[in-house]
Order: C-alpha cells, then structure tokens, then sequence
C-alpha cells in the first residue's frame, strides 16, 4: 500500500513536471498569437497529466488462466522434499514508510505555511464594511487592495482609501478586473494550486507553476478588461504602476496587481500590443483544451501498459529450463514468476546451491492481513516483533499444513511470557495457507518441514515471491539433510551470520531424523536427575494421543531430547528417528504422529533449577523417555 502509494506520487510529480516545461516553454508564443486566456488556460495541463498518469489502462483479456498464487508484494518462496528455499529478510529501516511519513509531514507544514499567510493576509484587512456596489466591501487600512479573498464565496475587497485614492474611471477599471477574477473562478483556481502545492511540495517545478500561473492569471484579466475599454490602455498602464504593491501573499484569492516587479513589467508591456482577434482568441482557447488533452493522454499512454497474465507454470515449463537442478540462488531468482518456487540444496558450511525450479505447492497463501490480525496484542501494543518456525505436516486430504508446533523462536517470541502466544498466533496464519489441489509430483509437498512466520510490519510468509538477492545461506537452526543442526559454537564461528529464512522447508525434520554426535541435543551438561515441578497427567496423555493411532490401538516409546530453560520450562525440543519406536510396526507415518505429540506433552514439564544431585539444570539438556499406551475406555459399573 505505502509502496502504491509512493510511486504513485512519483509519477504524478514527473508528469505534472513535464506538462510545466511545456507550459514555461509555450506560454509567451501562445499569449501573443492566441490571446492571453489561451496561455493562461495551459496551465490546467499539468492537473490533467498528473491525474491521466493514475488512471489504470484497461486490463488484457486473455484466455490463459491467471496465476495459481497471487503474489504478494515482498519475499521468500516456501520449499519442499530435501531442499530450502533460496529467500531473504528486510533488513534496516522502513524506507518506504519513512519517505511516507515524510511526505506527510511536509504537505502538513505547507499547508500550515499558507494557512498562517491567509489568516496574516485576512487580519490586515480589518473590518470589512460593505459597499453600494454588491459584493464589494471596503477594508479598514488602506494598503491591502483592490483584491479578491476567499474561495467558496469570494469577496472583492478595496482599500479604506479607495474613493479617494481612485478616481471614477479608475474604480471602473479595477471593478472591471475583479469581476474578471469572478467570472473565471480564479479564486478556485488558486486554491487548486495551494493543494497542489502542499501535496507536491518537494517539487521545485510546482511552486514555479502556482508563481507563473497567477502571472497568467493577471495578464488573462488585464486582456479582459481592455477588450472591454480598448481606448484606457495609457490609464489602465498607470493604474497598475499607482495600485499599492503588496507585501503579504494572498494564497486563497486573486490579489492586484502581482507583486514582483517583473510580473508588473510584463503586464504593462503586454498593453503595447494590440489584443489578437476574436477568431484567434476563440481558437486559442481550443488549442488550449486540445493541448491539454494531449498533454494528458500522452501521460496516460506513456505508462507500460499491463501485459497479459501469464499462464500457470506446466511441468513443460520446467523441463525448459536449462540446467535446472544445478542452479545458482541468484540464477534461480531471475528465472522465478509467479506459480514457480525455487529450491536450493544446502552443501558444505550450509551454502545453498544447485537450485532447482519447481511448481509452487501452494493455492492460497497467507498475507500481512493475516499477520497483523493475528499478531498477540500486548505485543504488537507495545511494538515488539519476533518470529515463530513451525514444524508442519501437509495433509492433502484437507489440503492444510497441520499438527503445527513451535520449533524454533526468535525476538520477542523468545520470552516465556509470550512464547505460547506468539505460537499459537503462528499457528492461526499458517492455517490460512492452502495446498493445490490434486498437485503433481512437482508440485506436491509429503514430509513434514519448517514454515517461519515472522510477525512484523513487512512480514516474509510461504507463498511469496522472492526477492533480489537471494540469500545464499541456509539458516543453522534448521537441521540439514541428515538431520544435524548447527550447534551455537558453530553459529558464532561461522564467517557469515546465519540469515532467517522466511518460509523455508527442510524434510529433516528433528522427527524423521536421527541425530549424532554433531548435534545440538549432544552438548553439556546433561541432567541425568530432574526434579520435576509438573509433569504430564494422564487426561494430557490421552488428549494428545494420535487419534489414528489410537483408533489402531498403537502403542509408541519416544525419547524426547530438551534444552532446559532458566524458568524450568522445555526448549528446543527435538527426537531423532531412532527414538521414536511404535509396537510391532516398521517405520510409518505413526512416527511423526507420535513425534508431534510427544513434543506436545514437552511443553508441560517444569523442573526444579537444582537436580537431586545438586547439579544446576538451566541451560542443560534433558531426555526423556515417553511411553505411549493406548487409552482405555472407561470401566462400567
């Protein structure tokens, strides 16, 4: 939105700009051959481009169908099978809502500065006290007229002394003037440009407009007023040099004569030159509206108009692209479109390389709504951001990413206090994502994998596009394809800092795979004797059982490995594939069910800071061995 709106702005600036060149270029040329109206009516041309530029061109029709996946307007592709997704962060500052803002605050003190100069203008004035002509009113000083003030019901105001200070013939031709000024609604005209003004106000070109138009403005009325009394073109010129010249701008109505002393100038040497003819002024006034359509069309056609919609990527697509599965991120990133995902294997030092195209997995993805909706509200109250990976299995019956628990935390959602919400939070915007429908094996995600859902004002989420560059390094708190994470040694010791990855998705989840002496669950030291604050029930038990394996009657041992918070609470809970054990059965998908639920039931132990032994728990590591048995219904009486 703040993107639109920012660009918006730019292309209304640079074809308003363009339409004043025109104008400064063509306004003498056209006030000698055409008429002064005629010049002064070519400033209506930069409102029109500037307005043309926003209009949208009509959309193509096509017969293509559209984009599986609407693309949103920021980063990152969500991944499947053993790869990740090549994706980035934002980093730093909000640039855009900072020029945003900036905007704002400029247009706002603009339009203070003109309201302070109207109000100082209107004070001067005095008390106006009407006179015999209507709509004419006489100021209490002197000094601050002839002049036309206000907008929606415009006012002419004359000096205290202007029956004494003019003569008869004099006041006809100043009466003359402003009525000239009425006629043409200049004092709307005006207002016009103060808006323009205060929304252009970083544009040079715009504040140069608004001066050379009101020149115009003057010099249109000046023609006006000889057409009428062709024979007082020697008085008229001595009027003009006798009015008072103001000090004070008028931003909201027509003041007489302009202020600066090359403006007067032009004005008295406009009356040398004998007006053009009515048939040239008639046609100066077409020329005038036809040059300001063009100007206004030309801006409209000038903007790149919005090409078909491609069709949804086909496998054929992927078959067509060279090399593909040996890609580079930064190669991958130019082929990618909407529709496609790009996937790229984790090597050595956890570098990501050999990309490979493939078909987005999903139909329907979450957006920054979704995000900001969902953000838990103390913290978004107090502006606190994080970042929650989920673990996820895909069901393709229901065509949800479910059994959804927290993997990895980052930020704010690090804090025990808020951990759970921002969880749970988490778990609310994935489940807005949905997968395609009958996918092909290109398409199709089967194995449980990792989704980060970053909770922010400029949120990465599964299903956007990616952007320039990509990163290149996988994160080390996700495990790589034989299911080792990265230790925090590592972490730090590592050349470049680990990058999030927004909507990655590895297979190697810590359920399916097993750990060695590599791992994280491995490091110093291990309670061997917790004294536990809270442990599971038996109605956790049963609550959380599998519900197909329940219904199986299968039974499960899983050991489950945890850090140990300071609180006493469980973190960073993972179970390696030879820890997950499900009676009379070989390895299935029984495994992730019990896996999932075991780290579920994880989140109910607390354990004393002091081991019987003595040996302080935080920061250890903890296994423990979970029996599952299916729930027995209840005896009868």
């Amino acid at each position: 939105m703040i993107a639109a709106i920012l660009l918006g702005l730019l292309k209304a600036n640079l074809a308003a700009a363009a339409a004043v060149v025109l104008g400064l270029a063509l306004r003498k040329a056209v006030r000698g051959r055409l008429g002064a109206r005629a010049a002064y009516a070519l400033w209506l041309a930069p409102v029109l481009a500037a307005g043309a530029v926003l209009l949208p061109h009509p959309a193509a029709k096509v017969s293509e169908p559209p984009p599986i996946v609407a693309p949103m307007v920021l980063q990152a592709e969500a991944v499947t099978d053993e790869f990740v997704a090549a994706a980035t962060q934002r980093s730093g500052p909000d640039i855009p809502a900072l020029l945003l803002a900036a905007w704002i605050a400029g247009g706002l003190a603009a339009a203070g500065l003109l309201a302070w100069r109207q109000a100082r203008f209107v004070a001067a004035l005095g008390h106006l006290t009407p006179l015999a002509e209507p709509g004419l009113f006489r100021a209490e000083r002197t000094g601050v007229g002839p002049a036309v003030v206000g907008v929606l019901k415009p006012k002419v105001v004359a000096p205290a002394d202007f029956e004494t200070r003019y003569s008869e013939g004099e006041r006809t031709l100043i009466l003359a003037h402003e009525a000239a000024h009425l006629r043409a609604h200049d004092a709307l005209a005006n207002a016009a440009a103060c808006a323009a003004q205060c929304v252009c106000w970083f544009n040079p070109l715009a504040h140069v407009a608004a001066r050379v138009m009101r020149v115009d403005q003057e010099l249109a009325c000046d023609a006006a007023v000889i057409g009428r009394f062709p024979g007082e073109r020697r008085t008229y010129a001595e009027l003009l040099l006798k009015t008072q010249l103001f000090t004070q701008p008028l931003p909201l109505g027509c003041h007489w004569p302009a202020s600066a002393e090359h403006p007067l100038k032009e004005r008295i040497a406009m009356l040398k030159f004998p007006l053009p003819a009515i048939a040239a002024r008639r046609l100066g006034a077409a020329v005038a509206l036809l040059a300001c359509a063009g100007a206004a069309g030309l801006a409209w056609a000038s903007q790149p108009a919005p090409g078909a919609p491609q069709a949804a990527p086909t496998a054929a697509d992927l078959a067509a692209i060279p090399n593909n599965g040996h890609l580079e991120p930064e190669e991958a990133r130019k082929l990618w479109r909407p529709g496609l995902s790009f996937l790229c294997k984790p090597g050595e030092n956890r570098e990501l390389h050999n990309c490979r195209m493939t078909l987005t997995p999903f139909e329907t993805i979450a957006t920054a709504a979704d995000v900001q909706r969902e953000w838990p509200a103390a913290a978004k109250k107090a502006g606190l951001t994080g970042m929650v990976t989920l673990q996820c299995t895909p069901n393709p019956a229901t065509r949800r990413l479910e059994q959804c628990v927290g993997y990895h935390f980052e930020g704010a959602a690090e804090r025990p206090e808020l951990k759970v919400a921002f969880e749970q939070a988490a778990v609310r915007v994935i489940s807005v994502i949905r997968l395609r429908a009958n996918p092909s094996p290109d398409e199709a995600i089967t194995r449980r994998g990792f989704y980060s859902i970053p909770f922010d004002n400029h949120p990465v989420l599964p299903g956007d596009p990616p952007t320039n560059p990509p990163t290149t390094r996988y994160p080390d708190f996700l495990p790589d394809r034989d299911g080792k994470t990265a230790t925090p040694a590592k972490a730090k010791a590592a050349e470049a800092p680990a990058l999030r990855m927004p909507a990655s998705y590895a297979p190697a989840a810590a359920v399916t795979e097993s750990a060695d002496e590599d791992s994280l669950w491995n490091a110093t030291p291990t309670v061997t004797t917790p004294i536990w604050t809270r442990k599971p029930t038996i109605e956790d038990i049963a609550r959380l059982y599998p519900a197909d394996a329940a219904k199986q009657g299968l039974s499960a041992q899983v050991v489950v490995t945890c850090r140990i918070g300071v609180d006493g609470r469980l973190a960073e809970c993972g179970i390696g594939r030879d820890d997950v054990k499900v009676a009379g059965r070989e390895p299935s998908l029984a495994d992730q069910d019990f896996g999932t639920a075991t780290l579920q039931l994880a989140k109910i132990f607390r354990m004393q800071p002091v081991s019987r032994d003595g040996q302080k728990t935080a920061g250890g590591v903890v296994r423990i061995p979970v029996r599952w048995m299916p729930p027995q219904p209840p005896q009868e009486p």
